[in-house]
């Protein structure tokens, strides 16, 4: 799949397909960078408002483990792509 209007936040690729991320209890339609093989979460993966919701949830699930990683070693961890 070709998705001009985004690029990996890892490795500056524009190539993507489809794919799911999954951790716990939260399961949300993604990008998978065909380079790197990193899961983007973004909104338009969506098909759904139910889908839409569970992006909104993986980003927010994101958001708090980068910030633990922050708060125990800010500048020899690097941070997970969002």
């Amino acid at each position: 799949m070709q998705a001009g209007f985004m690029v990996c936040t890892t490795c500056g690729g524009v190539r993507f397909d489809r794919s799911e991320y999954r951790t716990g209890e939260v399961n949300a339609p993604a990008f998978e960078c065909i380079e790197c093989h990193t899961l983007n979460l973004d909104e338009s993966a969506a098909n759904s408002d139910e889908e839409r919701e569970s992006v909104r949830q993986a980003k927010a699930a994101r958001a708090l483990v980068a910030a633990a990683i922050d708060e125990l070693a800010p500048s020899s961890r690097p941070r997970p792509p969002s």
